[in-house]
């Protein structure tokens, strides 16, 4: 028990401690606007806005987690108005539990006057209300 109970303090100051991955390139994204998982509080989508121009109605549309976990608030920030260049916002899902979890989110942006659809995937694992992402991949 007292192994389990240090490996979960390291992995918490591991997780306070990692910096946001926003200046890292990803060679399926080709447009200026970058979604990802990050680690933190509860399951959090950093969307990043490196264009010119504002994007709007930015959504989590659906969001499938599967995995151990006690229980997940259903509200959180699932909505932002407008992201102005060169800024960033967070959608977040607050989450309760413990171990490893998958999780699957489907996000939509309305980039000058078209509506963008975007599905994200990442392997997280969680203590307590807090993520740390173990990989990620988009579709």
């Amino acid at each position: 028990m007292r192994k389990l109970f240090v490996a979960g303090i390291i992995l918490l100051i591991l997780a306070i401690n990692t910096p946001a991955d926003v200046q890292k390139a990803s060679g399926k994204n080709l447009d200026g606007i970058r979604a990802e998982f990050t680690d933190g509080y509860g399951i959090r989508i950093m969307i990043l806005n490196r264009e010119n121009y504002s994007i709007y109605n930015v959504s989590l549309d659906t969001i499938c987690i599967f995995g151990f976990f006690v229980f997940k608030v259903l509200e959180g920030i699932r909505f932002i108005q407008e992201i102005t260049p060169y800024s960033y916002g967070y959608l977040v899902v607050p989450i309760f539990g413990f171990g490893w979890i998958t999780v699957t989110a489907k996000i939509s942006y309305i980039d000058q006057g078209t509506k963008v659809e975007k599905e994200l995937h990442a392997e997280m694992f969680l203590v307590g209300t807090v993520t740390a992402v173990l990989n990620r991949w988009y579709i």
